[in-house]
């Protein structure tokens, strides 16, 4: 699953849990690098980091 960092947010996230989701957007850029989440990034040098 493909989900903007938005969900962390607005914690809606749990309705992901279970499914394995990458995250995108600038939203979850500090949070995926704190807890080691998937992000991919359209506009960066790294397309995916883990």
């Amino acid at each position: 699953m493909l989900s903007t960092g938005t969900v962390l947010m607005n914690d809606t996230y749990r309705e992901l849990q279970g499914q394995p989701v990458i995250y995108y957007g600038v939203t979850v850029a500090g949070l995926a690098q704190l807890f080691d989440l998937p992000r991919i990034c359209f506009v960066g040098n790294e397309r995916l980091t883990q």
